[in-house]
């Protein structure tokens, strides 16, 4: 049993022709989304690098806030021997200067 099929070559060069079109188009529209998905990622390269300059510059200001702290704890261990020294200042010249009464 032979079938025979007769199609005009015009009309499957027409047919290829719009498939090869539609194929065009959709390569082109994935070279744009490729495209502006590079672009987006330059640009969120330029952020990342804007926010890790920003943590080093928040790690440094820590670091020194925190060296800040360590000193003020330090010269708050220096205040109660101040106060004392001075307490006792205080009630040594009040005896020296009232001797009979003490």
């Amino acid at each position: 049993m032979t079938v025979t099929v007769e199609m005009d070559l015009k009309e499957i060069l027409v047919k290829l022709e719009q498939k090869i079109d539609k194929v065009e188009q959709k390569i082109d529209t994935v070279q744009k989304d490729i495209t502006e998905i590079k672009i987006k990622q330059e640009n969120l390269d330029v952020r990342m690098g804007n926010m890790e300059k920003r943590m080093e510059k928040i790690e440094t200001e820590v670091s020194t806030l925190t060296a800040d702290m360590g000193d003020l704890k330090g010269v708050k261990s220096l205040i109660i021997p101040i106060i004392v020294a001075v307490i006792t200042s205080i009630v040594t010249l009040i005896v020296r200067i009232i001797p009979g009464r003490f």
